[in-house]
């Protein structure tokens, strides 16, 4: 099978969050599954910044063929003038499209290329048309309103199903696109990477931690819809009753700088114990992982969470907020704490775990067993090749009838 990938960020654009991560383990999975995959995206790699690699010219990716598109504009709102007519140069080549990520000009680029083909596609929003991500700012939720009556809704009422990560989501998708066909598979990950964790206490003494105080990690983009501030917050009102305990906080700020946070932690009185590392990968992520006693992540909107499933392979037990797709599955295996977006209901959940930390721990531990099976990239790359086959076995026997009419069950992945 052919396959195109378009997503505006692939690897190594790590900076930019869990879909680069995510995506690029998908695509090496189907390739490895014997699949021809190829992927068209941009050279972008942050705010103001680009990777270092060949533009417009196929490379070999670890075993995916990855076209770099040069971009122009604001990093947000980047445009790859030459990704319209690559599409329409090299569309009939593939067999099937899947499409990541909207409100993005690769959605519209995709958007002008379905005019001229009745191409079989997927498309996944992640996390797009989360509650809280439609309402993100006045003029941010009236551009997506636009672009959901315009773009979104032509390009999604034609496509052949919509892949969603969690049941969250799905039910989210439904709420603007309820006749759409829709399917959940989880995001995946090389586990490859947390299967031999450094022994215990290297990040500790790196920072002068004592070795018995409870660590709270947050790991990812320092991006005010993560939560960070109410879990600086909460943090800060832990400490004030005199419990020994660290936070330490592993990224970049995508929005502002660093020091933005800093002095919110100074401000709250919780600077001497918020820990600010930045960006954490390889080696120093596995020092995370391995010191921590437990990961914390308030979002607002969160589709998934990547670090949070991290943290579930590694046997971490978990503080993360309602508004987090993946809390249906943390609730199922009792891997942690399930919070609203309330800065005192915040702080009880993580007195509770300091007071039962080796409960939470062992519970975390029972469940990483079933973390490791059901996020694990390889099953997750069978999974969607799976939903590709059946997609195209419906487009030749029903070839008359609009795709976006074929039924496409919803499942969640199981060992």
């Amino acid at each position: 099978m052919k396959i195109l990938h378009l997503v505006s960020y692939y690897k190594p654009a790590w900076k930019l969050g869990g879909p680069v991560h995510s995506v690029s383990r998908l695509c090496e999975g189907l390739a490895a599954l014997g699949s021809e995959v190829e992927v068209f995206t941009s050279n972008v790699a942050g705010r103001s910044e680009y990777l270092d690699v060949v533009t417009g010219i196929p490379s070999d990716v670890d075993g995916v063929k990855v076209t770099y598109l040069p971009t122009w504009g604001y990093w947000r709102f980047f445009h790859a003038p030459s990704l319209i007519s690559l599409l329409r140069n090299r569309i009939h080549e593939f067999d099937i499209v899947h499409v990541t990520g909207s409100f993005t000009f690769f959605q519209l680029a995709w958007a002008l290329a379905t005019l001229r083909t009745a191409k079989p596609f997927v498309v996944s929003p992640r996390g797009s048309f989360m509650k809280n991500a439609m309402k993100r700012g006045i003029l941010k939720s009236l551009k997506k309103a636009v672009f959901a009556r315009t773009i979104e809704s032509f390009v999604v009422k034609r496509c052949s199903a919509v892949h969603c990560v969690t049941e969250m989501e799905r039910k989210a998708v439904k709420k603007y696109f309820p006749e759409t066909s829709t399917f959940v598979i989880y995001n995946g990950l090389d586990l490859s990477e947390f299967s031999d964790l450094p022994p215990r206490g290297g990040l500790r003494r790196r920072l002068g931690l004592e070795f018995n105080s409870f660590v709270f990690l947050y790991l990812g983009r320092l991006h005010p819809h993560k939560g960070l501030d109410l879990t600086i917050k909460a943090f800060s009102r832990i400490l004030q009753t005199g419990i020994e305990a660290d936070l330490v906080v592993a990224g970049d700020a995508e929005v502002g700088s660093n020091n933005d946070w800093r002095n919110l932690a100074g401000a709250q009185g919780a600077l001497k114990h918020t820990h600010f590392i930045g960006y954490a990968k390889g080696l120093a992520k596995q020092m995370c992982f391995s010191d921590a006693d437990a990961m914390v992540l308030n979002s607002y909107s969160e589709n998934f969470g990547i670090s949070v499933a991290e943290a579930l392979v590694c046997g971490l037990p978990v503080l993360i907020s309602d508004q987090s797709g993946i809390s249906d599955w943390v609730l199922q295996h009792r891997a942690g704490v399930i919070v609203p977006q309330d800065v005192a209901r915040i702080a009880e959940a993580m007195a509770l775990m300091i007071r039962n930390r080796q409960t939470f721990r062992a519970l975390a531990e029972k469940a990483r067993v079933k973390a490791r099976a059901d996020f694990d990239y390889r099953e997750v790359s069978r999974r969607m090749l799976s939903q590709y086959e059946s997609i195209l076995y419906k487009s030749d026997s029903s070839a008359s009838e609009p795709h976006a009419n074929s039924t496409v069950s919803s499942q969640r992945l199981s060992s």
